[in-house]
């Protein structure tokens, strides 16, 4: 005859809160496309509710033009006020991972800052 299941051994469905957490990456997810799509959609609305726009090809036009005029103005900002941060800080290996194999031969005399010129076995 089988044994009857006591407290102990039973497996218990808990419908508490803590059990229906729901994964961190789901939710940080959830987070990122709901704020990055409804400030896209609300700047998208208040274009077209100043402008009183309803032509989609002027509005698909607005749009290129205004992601043309931000990549132009992030390439000024990266060349002209971010400085280069130096290679010699991302590591003894970092410049030679997925190089060429002059990059490989020149590593070790740009690591030594002597010169960036080929070295003779090349």
């Amino acid at each position: 005859m089988p044994s009857i299941p006591t407290p102990a051994n039973v497996p218990v469905a808990s419908n508490s809160a803590s059990s229906k957490k729901i994964d961190p990456k789901v939710r940080n997810l959830f987070i990122f496309v709901t704020t990055k799509l409804g400030g896209a959609c609300a700047c998208v609305y208040g274009f077209i509710w100043y402008t009183q726009e309803t032509d989609p090809m002027r509005l698909v036009a607005y749009l290129t033009l205004a992601i043309l005029l931000w990549r132009v103005l992030l390439s000024v900002y990266r060349r002209l006020v971010v400085l280069p941060k130096n290679p010699l800080a991302y590591g003894k290996w970092a410049i030679v991972t997925g190089s060429t194999r002059y990059g490989v031969c020149c590593a070790p005399h740009v690591l030594r800052a002597v010169s960036y010129a080929p070295c003779p076995a090349c």
